[in-house]
């Protein structure tokens, strides 16, 4: 399987990011972790990445619905 879309939205985020553009940056987290592929050969970091990066840009933007949606699906409890 194929991460590619996944890490194009990482990299706009990245973008948007140094723009400090936060609304932005939680859309493009959303897409990329809908083009995740949620497969155990894949980078498990990546996902861990955008879910904190969508939680960061969340928090920023008083969403704090979605911040917590983002919280309770991380696999990872010792974050």
């Amino acid at each position: 399987m194929n991460d590619g879309l996944a890490r194009y939205y990482s990299h706009v985020m990245a973008l948007f990011e140094t723009a400090k553009v936060m609304s932005y940056v939680a859309g493009a987290a959303e897409l990329a972790l809908s083009a995740h592929v949620d497969d155990k050969t894949q980078d498990a970091g990546l996902k861990t990445d955008l879910l904190s990066r969508l939680f960061t840009a969340s928090i920023q933007t008083s969403r704090f619905n979605d911040a917590f949606y983002t919280l309770v699906q991380y696999t990872d409890f010792a974050l």
